[in-house]
């Protein structure tokens, strides 16, 4: 409904790739319930309707380019989304990238980062300012 998620299709390896828009989320706009049924309901269909064996891991580029610092009180999101991934799709994220985080956003990850497993956490990759070459590259 707003557009924060989007399916891109599926990347040069046949992986399927989802777009996160944070400058579209309104996370004060949804119950936390909803949005835990809307992420569910997400990844549920990139990984069954999408993925198949040959590629069976999915790839999501999040744009930080919106995150603001009352994004921060909602936090507890996010974690829902770590927790959906971990404990119901453990190993069908083949790669988060992080792409135009503000210096606001690192506070952020600090407390985010420990909420992954060792394995999840080094799959999360922040792209450089300007580095977008690098980015297209790996998707």
């Amino acid at each position: 409904k707003t557009g924060e998620w989007r399916y891109l299709g599926k990347g040069k390896e046949g992986h399927p790739v989802l777009l996160v828009d944070i400058s579209k989320w309104q996370p004060s706009e949804h119950e936390p319930d909803d949005f835990t049924r809307f992420v569910a309901f997400w990844i549920h269909q990139v990984v069954h309707a999408v993925c198949d064996e040959e590629a069976s891991r999915f790839i999501v580029l999040i744009d930080l380019s919106g995150w603001q610092v009352s994004h921060a009180v909602y936090l507890t999101r996010v974690q829902t989304i770590v927790d959906i991934i971990q404990e119901h799709y453990p190993e069908t994220l083949k790669t988060a990238f992080c792409f135009n985080a503000p210096v606001v956003f690192q506070a952020a990850w600090t407390l985010i980062a420990p909420w992954w497993n060792t394995r999840n956490v080094d799959r999360v990759v922040f792209v450089e300012s300007g580095d977008s070459s690098n980015l297209v590259d790996q998707v």
